[in-house]
Protein backbone atom coordinates (compact mmCIF):
# COMPACT_ATOMS: atom_id res chain seq x y z
CA UNK A 1 0.00 0.00 0.00
CA UNK A 2 0.81 3.34 -0.88
CA UNK A 3 2.69 5.51 2.30
CA UNK A 4 0.43 8.00 2.39
CA UNK A 5 -2.43 6.68 1.69
CA UNK A 6 -1.50 4.37 4.76
CA UNK A 7 -0.63 7.26 6.42
CA UNK A 8 -4.24 8.53 5.72
CA UNK A 9 -6.36 5.92 6.66
CA UNK A 10 -4.32 6.01 9.79
CA UNK A 11 -5.27 9.66 10.49
CA UNK A 12 -8.95 8.70 9.72
CA UNK A 13 -9.09 5.73 11.87
CA UNK A 14 -8.01 7.45 15.01
CA UNK A 15 -10.21 10.70 14.38
CA UNK A 16 -13.36 8.71 13.68
CA UNK A 17 -12.28 6.72 17.35
CA UNK A 18 -11.76 9.35 18.93
CA UNK A 19 -15.30 11.44 17.74
CA UNK A 20 -17.43 8.21 18.49
CA UNK A 21 -15.58 7.64 21.98
CA UNK A 22 -16.54 11.68 22.74
CA UNK A 23 -19.72 11.24 21.82
CA UNK A 24 -20.28 7.70 23.82
CA UNK A 25 -18.91 9.78 27.10
CA UNK A 26 -20.33 13.18 26.50
CA UNK A 27 -23.53 12.03 24.18
CA UNK A 28 -25.74 14.98 22.77
CA UNK A 29 -28.41 17.01 24.24
CA UNK A 30 -31.93 15.92 23.40
CA UNK A 31 -33.88 18.94 21.13
CA UNK A 32 -35.72 20.34 24.03
CA UNK A 33 -32.52 20.54 26.04
CA UNK A 34 -30.49 22.42 23.50
CA UNK A 35 -33.72 24.61 23.08
CA UNK A 36 -33.77 25.25 26.98
CA UNK A 37 -29.68 26.19 26.68
CA UNK A 38 -30.19 28.61 24.44
CA UNK A 39 -33.30 30.71 25.72
CA UNK A 40 -31.23 30.58 29.19
CA UNK A 41 -28.14 31.84 27.49
CA UNK A 42 -30.36 34.67 25.43
CA UNK A 43 -32.06 35.62 28.51
CA UNK A 44 -28.92 36.43 30.14
CA UNK A 45 -27.84 38.16 27.29
CA UNK A 46 -25.04 35.64 25.86
CA UNK A 47 -24.06 35.24 22.92
CA UNK A 48 -25.17 32.37 21.07
CA UNK A 49 -23.81 30.54 17.78
CA UNK A 50 -23.55 27.26 16.00
CA UNK A 51 -20.91 26.07 14.06
CA UNK A 52 -19.92 22.97 12.20
CA UNK A 53 -22.65 21.47 14.45
CA UNK A 54 -22.00 22.71 17.59
CA UNK A 55 -23.23 25.40 19.82
CA UNK A 56 -21.67 28.09 21.39
CA UNK A 57 -22.76 30.22 24.52
CA UNK A 58 -20.25 33.08 24.96
CA UNK A 59 -17.71 31.35 22.40
CA UNK A 60 -17.20 28.45 24.98
CA UNK A 61 -18.15 24.72 23.58
CA UNK A 62 -21.97 23.71 25.01
CA UNK A 63 -22.44 20.81 22.94
CA UNK A 64 -22.66 19.14 19.52
CA UNK A 65 -25.93 19.67 17.71
CA UNK A 66 -26.62 16.65 15.07
CA UNK A 67 -28.28 18.15 12.35
CA UNK A 68 -31.04 16.87 12.05
CA UNK A 69 -32.34 19.33 15.34
CA UNK A 70 -34.24 22.21 14.36
CA UNK A 71 -33.38 24.67 16.74
CA UNK A 72 -33.70 28.03 15.59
Amino acid sequence: MNPVALLAQAAHNATSGMTNALMNVAGAPGPEEVHEMIRRAKAADKTVSINNNCLFIDYQFACYVPPCYDVF
